[in-house]
């Protein structure tokens, strides 16, 4: 009798975990496809080179709509929305600053020199000859910079559909349409675990909205450059790490890699921010003697890695690249320290809304953007980062640690005065309004203090212009 009963209790807990590896199977449906698509590109590369950079578009696919897939009708319709207005606002904004073709807009960016570099790519790839990018020499298709990434997008655009830059132009509208998917992501996993499922899904959604609405990035998608693609990619890396190391969802990590590599071919500097927030997280997490003996693996890691030819190679350009972004005028720890101080407002506030521009090619198309940031997203992001302090978020230090890193990077190359570049550090900031947004504030002094703060630096600023000789 024993026995028998014995037997019906293993045979149920068999069945219970059948059932639960097919749920398993079928949650997962969407990411059992991309791994095969990816192992497909894998066995392939040999016969199909491109095959394998096809990887990264399909990731952020897919893992766009496994986000959408596991959430609950209502929220996705209204995600959806958010999408939606996300794409109507962006071509909208783009369509008023006018679409600059590379070739005839007289303004020095480096768009005309991306179409130059991917035309020529293209042109080398057609020819069957695939050079190393990275690699410097005269002709345009050696870059001699480790950021290829979006020069490899825009040569297999123009490879398959010819060169014609308004096909940038598309990829960043795609790119400004799945933003807000990806935001919601990591909003969500942020304050999920400090409120009902519901709740942090509507904080989520608003936090979602709040970039949908934001008109720089219409401004930035009119041209062809990497900034927008780059701040959805990094949206992405940002939520598929947070989600992998909140439940540890290996396909998720899979996303995170993939993602953050395409961070890192668009700009190193990007990648290895969100990789220090990482790191950050594990310090304050792990035991103290584990963060000890991690890091001394780590180091020993990365040691062995520079005695490899493509590590040697690849540490010697990437400090290179970033000694060329640093100022030549600092030369003391005082100067440094002035000037991280003064460039941080720059890099928060700049280009200044509030004072008609005095240089030879106004970006006033931004203005409405700053505006939106000045008085809706930053006091938000205040209030956000003092909710996740008390709830102590330690999952927080990953996006924070990378804004900061980034920040300094960009201080210290550009004195702050970044606002393209500063675009995927944005998305961070529209992270913590959307954790800010959650609920009722108790205390809106913060608020009110952050916009007294703004008044009088304007104030200041404006008066002080021509004492500056600005």
């Amino acid at each position: 009798m024993m026995s028998s009963t014995h037997n019906k209790k293993e045979r149920k807990e068999r069945e219970l975990r059948i059932v639960g590896w097919l749920k398993s199977v079928q949650e997962n449906r969407i990411f059992l496809v991309w791994l095969a698509v990816a192992a497909a590109a894998f066995a392939i590369k040999h016969l199909v080179p491109a095959a394998l950079w096809l990887v990264v578009p399909l990731t952020v696919l897919f893992f766009a709509f496994q986000i959408f897939y596991e959430t609950a009708p209502i929220v996705r319709k209204r995600l959806a929305l958010a999408c939606l207005m996300s794409l109507v606002v962006t071509v909208a904004a783009s369509e008023f600053a006018g679409l600059h073709n590379p070739e005839t807009c007289p303004l020095s960016l480096d768009d005309a020199t991306y179409l130059a570099q991917a035309k020529a790519i293209a042109d080398a790839w057609e020819s069957g000859f695939f050079p190393v990018l990275s690699a410097k020499g005269s002709a345009a298709y050696y870059i001699g910079s480790l950021h290829t990434g979006y020069q490899r997008l825009l040569a297999g655009l123009f490879f398959l559909f010819g060169s014609d830059f308004r096909l940038g132009i598309f990829v960043n509208y795609v790119a400004a349409l799945l933003l807000p998917v990806f935001l919601f992501s990591g909003i969500r996993t942020l304050i999920k675990t400090h409120m009902s499922s519901v709740a942090a899904e509507k904080a989520a959604i608003r936090g979602a909205w709040l970039l949908a609405l934001y008109p720089s990035t219409g401004y930035w998608a009119s041209w062809l450059l990497k900034d927008v693609v780059l701040a959805m990619l990094f949206a992405a890396s940002l939520a598929a790490i947070l989600d992998f190391a909140q439940r540890l969802r290996p396909e998720h990590l899979l996303y995170f890699g993939t993602c953050c590599f395409a961070v890192g071919i668009f700009r190193a500097y990007a990648a290895l921010a969100i990789l220090a927030g990482i790191v950050s997280y594990l310090l304050a997490k792990l035991p103290r003697h584990v963060s000890f003996y991690g890091l001394l693996i780590f180091g020993f890691a990365l040691m062995m890695l520079s005695y490899t030819d493509f590590g040697s190679a690849y540490f010697r350009q990437l400090v290179y690249s970033l000694g060329e972004l640093l100022p030549d005028s600092i030369r003391t720890p005082k100067q440094g320290m002035i000037y991280v101080l003064a460039g941080l407002p720059r890099l928060l506030l700049s280009p200044y809304a509030w004072v008609r521009a005095r240089v030879e090619n106004p970006m006033y198309e931004l203005y409405p953007g700053m505006w939106w940031l000045y008085l809706v997203v930053y006091p938000l992001a205040i209030l956000g980062l003092i909710r996740l302090a008390q709830w102590n978020v330690q999952l927080a230090a990953i996006p924070f640690v990378a804004w900061f890193c980034s920040a300094m990077i960009l201080i210290l190359a550009y004195g702050g005065a970044a606002p393209r570049q500063r675009l995927y550090l944005d998305i961070i900031m529209f992270v913590f309004a959307g954790c800010g947004a959650a609920e009722r504030p108790p205390s809106r002094i913060p608020v009110f203090v952050w916009y007294a703060v703004l008044a009088i630096y304007a104030i200041i600023h404006l008066l002080t212009l021509d004492l500056r000789g600005v």
